[in-house]
């Protein structure tokens, strides 16, 4: 598998929509998102792009990223209630409701 979890950290890396798209899709295409990710290109954008949207790895991401906001919502509430608990709830709130 090619994500690996970042040091210090729940969030792994296969939560990048690029990275998905590398899990999901064929060989090629996953050759394709590699080499744009290593020379940090723009040349094949457009094709990134469609390996991207093809391989279902925005709602991937999105499923994983709503369910962190979920989980750090849940742990907010275990806080004493003040305005930094608070924030933190308006700010994975927040985060849900972003769409791009």
């Amino acid at each position: 598998e090619i994500a690996s979890c970042l040091v210090g950290s729940e969030m792994c890396i296969r939560d990048s929509p690029l990275i998905a798209a590398m899990e999901r899709g064929t060989p090629s295409q996953a050759e394709i998102v590699r080499q744009a990710i290593e020379q940090g290109s723009t040349e094949r954008l457009e094709e990134v792009v469609s390996i991207v949207r093809s391989t279902g790895a925005l709602d991937v991401t999105r499923a994983a990223a709503f369910a962190e906001a979920h989980r750090a919502m849940a742990a907010a509430r275990l806080l004493p209630a003040n305005a930094y608990s608070e924030g933190l709830l308006e700010l994975a709130a927040q985060l849900l409701g972003r769409r791009n």
